[in-house]
């Protein structure tokens, strides 16, 4: 945590600004217990992507955009 918060303060970030975890395709996957291709369904339908990946680079995602599957409103289910 102290390194984070030296890190955003580096940044030129107001104190107790938090710099959010992006995660990738395969990630954010994994967190919401989905398979990959509901997280690529998700953003064909509208999910905001944080960073998007190019040159053999992946996506990044906000996982707080992504509420829990069940409450999803991008899922299919």
């Amino acid at each position: 945590a102290a390194l984070a918060a030296r890190f955003s303060q580096s940044l030129g970030l107001p104190r107790g600004y938090r710099l959010m975890a992006l995660l990738t395709r395969r990630q954010l996957a994994e967190k919401r217990k989905v398979h990959m291709q509901t997280v690529t369904g998700w953003e064909h339908d509208g999910m905001p992507v944080a960073e998007r990946g190019r040159r053999g680079r992946p996506s990044l995602y906000d996982p707080a955009a992504v509420a829990a599957p069940s409450e999803c409103p991008f899922s299919h289910a």
